[in-house]
């Protein structure tokens, strides 16, 4: 059994979902995936230039603290006098108060005074550092430098001078670049790692791996050489100690405007997999729920659409099975299933019409052709009757034939024999009587022959009327058969050949018809001949009586019976040749009734198929019981 309309339009519309969900899941997850990236490549970006930026307000910051400290009350004195005790009582404090990392005390030999972040540490050249250089020079300046105990920050270098102008030393102050907490902060602000190299050699970093933080490494050759040498930028992957991150790079410059170092902000590349992982998790579960619901949408639209289907297949399949006895499908949609349902009935009530119409007809045929085998049959009855009636009228013919031969024998004797004259009249009497008799069965015979004519005629006309009316049945037959279609060809060859046996039934009995009317003209002459033979008999028997009050007249009268007799001799002749010939169209019309009888039969045959073929259908039974109420 093929796969129903519902399973195929469910696979159908299940494999068109999950073809545009792989055509969907593919170019989004790759989508979804660079977009991803780009986003963590903008968010280190953002991080990298985060964090340049806090350097750079660490620099301006210096600045500005580098100017209140150089100015600060008893600074410039003790600096002039080299006081370091004196300077650390002065500057500890404010250094914590302003949030510095350091400040270091230079005189004016860039000789280190002191250092608020190792006291102890003093006495060497910071005379290197470009702050102190620009600060003894009178100017106030601030870089990102490495120095001899910080070793990288972001500093301000201030001319420190005392009351009279004059330059007593340098201050450099600023912010360690490699405390921890500038990155923390920076990596809590963007989320991002990030590190500071001095030149390739990380000195501060976010970054982890087995619980230490990875300073003291280097950075990746490639990317130096991009970054140190050619002074670029760089954003893309990176593998940092074996790790693959998404990474920014950005030089560090320096006093001079060349590279001291890079700042670097990244995020692992597994974040990368684990957002689009979970992306592809959503996209699964989304496709997984579309799948479903597309799955029960598609199950209520194909049940709702190839419910009605099924059922006008199912009735289809019961009306190829002949059962018409079907209710209405409900289906009161207006588009192309309401139309089907709509045909369809159209269709089935045009069927039970045609259907309860050919089986009213059929039965009609039927009880006319079982009327008309009938009818023959007693016609053919009839008809032998007749012709037995007629033979027995030619034997009484022919047995007065030979009473007339003896009468006209008696008379000739009677002639010669006056004598006898009294016997003969004696035998003349009865004979007489008997030719009245005789002549009286014939006529009563002929009038019987009239009457069955008579009767042959209406049944003959009942027979005609059948024919034509099953020749119009079989007409209507084959017009409905043909508004059948394909389906009624086969109603339509039953009716044509019950049309031609109409036809021949009709011309049967327009042949009959001339036979009877040819046997009434002949049974009217016999009736005219027997009227004129009764009254010769009549004569005859008066003559007798007449012979014997006048027996001297025997002679002429004997002559004139013998006259008489040799006349009725001859018309009894003819009656003779008449009722051969009424026995003939007799046996004629018994062929002919036979041949009818055979039509009748075959007629009685074709409508039987006809119901056969009819029967394969069921209607209901309020049709039924019409169709019967019509027969």
């Amino acid at each position: 059994m093929g796969k129903s309309i519902k399973n195929k339009l469910t696979i159908f519309i299940i494999l068109i979902v999950l073809l545009a969900v792989a055509l969907t899941v593919g170019p989004t997850t790759y989508i979804c995936s660079n977009i991803t990236k780009n986003i963590l490549l903008d968010h280190s970006k953002e991080g990298m230039e985060g964090l340049a930026k806090t350097i750079e307000d660490r620099r301006n910051q210096a600045t500005l603290q580098a100017s209140l400290l150089a100015e600060y009350p008893g600074v410039a004195q003790a600096m002039e006098e080299k006081n370091a005790d004196r300077l650390l009582t002065i500057l500890t404090p404010l250094v914590k108060a302003s949030g510095l990392d350091f400040v270091t005390v230079a005189d004016t030999e860039g000789n280190v005074i002191i250092r608020t972040h190792e006291p102890e540490k003093k006495g060497d050249s910071v005379l290197n550092q470009m702050s102190v250089q620009m600060a003894l020079k009178g100017e106030t300046s601030s870089f990102i430098e490495p120095g001899t105990v910080v070793k990288l920050s972001a500093r301000a270098g201030v001319p420190v001078k005392n009351e009279q102008g004059h330059i007593v030393g340098a201050m450099a102050l600023g912010y360690d670049l490699t405390n921890e907490k500038l990155v923390d902060d920076v990596k809590n602000l963007f989320g991002t790692e990030m590190t500071l190299f001095l030149n390739d050699v990380r000195v501060n970093t976010t970054i982890v791996k087995d619980g230490k933080r990875l300073v003291g490494t280097q950075l990746d050759p490639k990317i130096a050489e991009i970054v140190l040498q050619q002074q670029q930028n760089y954003i893309g992957e990176a593998d940092i100690l074996g790790i693959p991150f998404i990474t920014a790079y950005m030089p560090l410059y320096g006093p001079d405007g060349k590279p001291i170092g890079v700042i670097f902000a990244g995020e692992p590349r597994d974040k990368l997999d684990q957002l689009v992982n979970n992306i592809l998790s959503t996209v699964i579960l989304i496709t997984i729920l579309i799948i479903a619901l597309s799955m029960g949408v598609t199950y209520v639209v194909t049940k709702k659409m190839v419910g009605p289907v099924k059922t006008l297949a199912e009735q289809a399949a019961e009306i190829a099975a002949g059962n018409l006895a079907l209710s209405a499908i409900d289906i009161k949609t207006k588009d192309e299933l309401g139309q089907l349902a709509n045909s369809f009935h159209t269709m089935t009530g045009m069927l039970k019409e045609v259907i309860s119409k050919i089986k009213e007809k059929a039965d009609i045929v039927n009880h006319s052709a079982q009327m008309l085998s009938s009818s023959s049959q007693q016609t053919s009855a009839a008809a032998t009757e007749t012709a037995s009636t007629m033979s027995e009228m030619s034997n009484t013919i022919e047995h007065i034939s030979q009473n007339l031969n003896s009468i006209a024998e008696l008379s000739q004797r009677t002639n010669h024999d006056a004598n006898s004259g009294s016997q003969g009249l004696v035998n003349i009497n009865s004979q007489m009587q008997n030719i009245t008799t005789s002549t009286q069965e014939v006529a009563n015979s002929i009038y019987e022959l009239n009457q069955k004519s008579l009767e042959i005629t209406q049944i003959v006309q009942l027979i005609s009327k059948i024919a034509d009316q099953t020749n119009l049945l079989a007409l209507n037959a084959a017009i409905e058969a043909a508004r059948a279609g394909e389906q009624g060809r086969g109603f339509a060859v039953v009716a044509e050949e019950v049309r031609k046996l109409a036809e021949q039934s009709a011309i049967a009995t327009k042949e009959i018809t001339g036979l009877i009317n040819n046997m009434q003209v002949e049974v009217k002459k016999a009736v005219e001949t027997m009227e004129k033979g009764n009254r010769e008999v009549e004569a005859g028997k008066i003559v007798v009586n007449e012979v014997g009050l006048l027996f001297g007249k025997i002679i002429s009268s004997i002559q004139e019976l013998t006259a008489q007799i040799q006349d009725v001799t001859s018309a009894m002749e003819q009656m003779s040749g008449g009722v051969q010939n009424v026995v003939a169209s007799t046996e004629e019309q018994t062929a002919s009734m036979e041949e009818v009888s055979a039509s009748a039969e075959a007629l009685l045959n074709l409508s039987n198929e006809l119901n056969q073929l009819v029967s394969v259908f069921k209607l209901s039974q309020e049709e039924s019981d019409k169709v019967l109420n019509k027969a």
